[in-house]
């Protein structure tokens, strides 16, 4: 985006190619953040049905959803002061914010029950 920012600042006629850039770099992320919602809740709902010998791997994509939501945060964050609409830039700062702590709570939630399952462990049938 640097050699378009010099354009747009040179040229004003070649903002809006800017303002078309900025918003690819917003919306990368916020798909990475959607996805990663639709991960966890998925993991969720499926959570009690876990083999006990997977109980880490699904802790581990919890953990991982999250931080993937959480990074995706920051490179909303960078790229939303280039964008020329204080209302777009509030609305994808509003909702990037919501999918992450929906991605927090959820993957909190799954951390919990792999936690509880790990220090008492349901019989295996030994």
């Amino acid at each position: 985006m640097t050699a378009a920012r010099k354009a747009a600042k040179n040229n004003p006629s070649a903002r809006p190619a800017f303002q078309d850039s900025v918003l690819s770099g917003v919306a990368i992320p916020m798909q990475v953040a959607a996805a990663s919602s639709e991960a966890l809740t998925i993991l969720e709902e499926l959570k009690n049905h876990a083999n006990p010998h997977l109980l880490s791997d699904l802790g581990v994509a919890a953990v991982l959803g999250a931080a993937a939501a959480r990074a995706a945060r920051y490179m909303v964050a960078v790229n939303l002061p280039e964008l020329d609409d204080p209302s777009r830039r509030e609305r994808f700062r509003k909702d990037v914010n919501q999918m992450v702590a929906q991605c927090e709570s959820r993957a909190a939630s799954i951390e919990a029950f792999v936690n509880a399952r790990l220090e008492n462990p349901p019989s295996l049938g030994r």
